[in-house]
């Protein structure tokens, strides 16, 4: 598994791709992506790639 820095910067890099977080604000969003991201491992384990599902223009993880 990445290091903690390095994947709280890729889940917040991936959220402002399509969305406008202010600078002052991208520390407090990612420090929340990665809080939301290890209760959603803890349940599914840790997400091993990222498919977009081009109808609904999601992502949806992988879990297998």
């Amino acid at each position: 598994m990445k290091n903690e820095a390095t994947l709280k910067k890729e889940l917040l890099q991936r959220l402002i791709e399509k969305n406008y977080i202010s600078e002052k604000k991208q520390e407090l969003y990612g420090q929340s992506l990665l809080r939301e991201y290890r209760k959603f491992a803890e349940i599914y384990g840790p997400v091993k790639e990222v498919q977009l599902n081009k109808k609904k223009d999601q992502i949806w993880p992988s879990l297998s």
